[in-house]
């Protein structure tokens, strides 16, 4: 959570930005995370595995170095803004513990990264009613950008589709840009989700608001945030009109969190 003090006029005119909830309450503008998560598939197909690290299964005695490349990995962002490291190393037993419990297929598409003694990143799966998921991918910070993510992901995907699997599932948090970047990079498509449709949408006319005050943008930013605005509400208009007939297909988080409820018992 974050604070500043500034007037109602301030406050109004701040810039919007959907991963990010702002209130005011006396005088202070109060910002939080606004823990949206957006969820994408990929069709599982072989993909050459190419990268200057060592890629290899995930084993029993990885734990430890799982846990702590995981937390160093999420530390001050903003999937977990507001936790402390204690905090998200629950969450990193949690992940791991689900991939070592998972049915052998799904243990095997699980694989970590190596940089000569140190374990550096890995790639977690777990089992949904839906298929399997990326529950937890992840780098240590200084050695990313090194394709390891990608190739840890393609390794998955190339043990997944041995074992027959069509489609695999993942997330990230809707303020996550670079995870957005990267899943988008290595082919994952978004799933249509109404909720964060209207985010957006609401976040571009709060920036045409703006910038109806402030003018700050050129022309050509002003018409192509207009032309943003106009795709961004046609696709609520159209989410809206099959959330009316469907709620669960454009609110794909409610199926996510069934499928996980499902696999659990």
């Amino acid at each position: 959570m974050r604070e500043e003090f500034m007037s109602v006029d301030e406050y109004l005119l701040l810039p919007g930005d959907p991963a990010w909830k702002v209130e005011y309450y006396d005088g202070k503008a109060v910002w939080t995370p606004r823990h949206s998560l957006v969820t994408l598939t990929i069709s599982v197909e072989p993909r050459e595995v190419g990268t200057a690290g060592v890629i290899r299964p995930l084993e029993y005695r990885d734990r430890a170095e799982v846990a702590g490349a995981y937390v160093e990995a999420f530390v001050g962002t903003i999937d977990f803004c507001g936790y402390d490291a204690e905090m998200i190393a629950q969450s990193a037993e949690r992940d791991i513990g689900a991939a070592y419990t998972e049915d052998p297929s799904i243990r095997a598409a699980c694989f970590v990264a190596v940089d000569g003694e140190e374990l550096v990143g890995a790639a977690l799966l777990t089992q949904f009613a839906t298929g399997p998921h990326l529950n937890a991918l992840f780098v240590r910070a200084g050695r990313r950008r090194r394709g390891l993510a990608t190739a840890l992901v393609a390794s998955a995907i190339n043990v997944l589709h041995a074992h027959g699997e069509t489609t695999l599932s993942s997330f990230h948090h809707i303020g996550n840009l670079v995870s957005a970047d990267w899943h988008r990079g290595f082919g994952f498509v978004e799933t249509p989700d109404v909720m964060n449709a209207r985010l957006r949408w609401r976040a571009h006319e709060q920036n045409l608001a703006r910038d109806d005050h402030f003018h700050d943008l050129s022309e050509s930013d002003r018409a192509e945030l207009a032309r943003r605005i106009a795709v961004a509400k046609a696709e609520v208009d159209r989410l809206t009109e099959i959330e009316g007939r469907d709620f669960e297909a454009v609110h794909p988080i409610l199926r996510y969190r069934r499928a996980k409820r499902n696999s659990s018992r």
